[in-house]
């Protein structure tokens, strides 16, 4: 018995160290619209991963220069026979040079296309970070929400049955009631407590998760509106989701680009074979 009210102890205190953080900290109620909005503005690891699409452009531009030409001139600095310097005039010595490397059997062509799928690559890369971590931040955005209701709930049961041993212990006191009841009430009372503290702790695990996704140090409270419902709600057939996701998916166009990736490649090999 005495252990199981030390670990109520240890929950009381744990959870009032949080609620003393929540209390602190400023609250911030963002809808999934919002919280959209929010992600794209302040997540800078999406700005770091942007940095390599800028990159594979300028890789695709350069793809689609041509090489530059190389000038050379030859002159004699000094002339002994005429006892000379830079003797380039009637009499001397003097012859220009100009080269233009010219690709043949398509490699240039091929080089560009390559530079093309290579570019479609990292923005497609890019889509689906953006897309796994938005579904990341609307899951621990409705984890929130739900765990928010059960910890109101929570809250009303132990008030509910703290009123209730109150008045167990004063029967007690006059001997109407057993006090194996009581105890089984307080035992009751534990559990609850070790439940709610639980719960605490994956509510801050989530609080943590959504902070970091937004880059806010504030405390996240979710507002939801009909609209966040209604512009998740489809009714597809079967068939119809498959082509959806087929046109949606990035994860699904990166496997498909990666394929013309590897076939484009092999061309290109084959290109450079011809002299």
């Amino acid at each position: 018995m005495k252990i199981n009210i030390t670990i109520n102890l240890h929950s009381l205190l744990y959870m009032l160290a949080i609620l003393c953080c929540t209390a602190k900290a400023d609250t911030l109620f963002v809808s999934l619209k919002h919280a959209d909005e929010l992600f794209l503005k302040n997540n800078y690891s999406l700005l770091a991963q942007s940095f390599n699409i800028e990159a594979q452009k300028a890789q695709e531009l350069q793809a689609k220069l041509f090489p530059n030409p190389v000038l050379s001139a030859e002159f004699n600095a000094y002339d002994p026979q005429n006892n000379k310097a830079v003797h380039i005039g009637q009499g001397g010595q003097m012859a220009f040079q100009l080269q233009q490397l010219i690709q043949l059997g398509g490699k240039r062509k091929n080089e560009i296309d390559l530079a093309k799928l290579n570019s479609k690559i990292a923005e497609l890369e890019f889509n689906d970070l953006i897309r796994q971590l938005r579904y990341q931040l609307h899951s621990t955005l409705h984890e929130l929400n739900q765990q928010t209701i059960l910890l109101k709930k929570y809250n009303a049961q132990t008030v509910m049955l703290d009123t209730i041993i109150q008045a167990y212990e004063i029967q007690v006191q006059k001997n109407n009631i057993p006090l194996k009841d009581l105890i089984r009430l307080k035992s009751l009372s534990i559990q609850l407590s070790n439940e709610k503290m639980n719960l605490y702790k994956e509510h801050y695990q989530a609080q943590q998760r959504v902070q970091l996704l937004l880059n806010s140090k504030s405390y996240i409270l979710t507002v939801y509106q009909i609209e966040d419902s209604l512009n998740y709600k489809i009714n597809l057939k079967e068939q119809e989701l498959l082509q959806l996701a087929q046109e949606n998916r990035p994860d699904y166009q990166i496997t498909e680009t990666n394929k013309t990736l590897a076939e484009q490649y092999l061309k290109y090999q084959k290109s450079l074979a011809v002299p």
